[in-house]
């Protein structure tokens, strides 16, 4: 879980969270790797909670 403390913080890190590691999604639906949200990301938001998967390792 993440906190800001300004409004567009959130959003901020949202986008480059999107552009650092893109959702990769194999053909029978499992994740593979990338950024995934799981709280709503607004101008307004001040707290996050995403996990970032990797397939490193594996």
């Amino acid at each position: 879980m993440e906190h800001y403390g300004a409004e567009g913080e959130a959003l901020e890190n949202h986008h480059r969270c999107l552009s650092a590691y893109p959702l990769k999604i194999a053909q029978d639906g499992r994740i593979l790797q990338g950024y995934l949200p799981l709280t709503p990301v607004q101008a307004t938001t001040h707290y996050q909670v995403y996990v970032v998967l990797s397939d490193a390792g594996v």
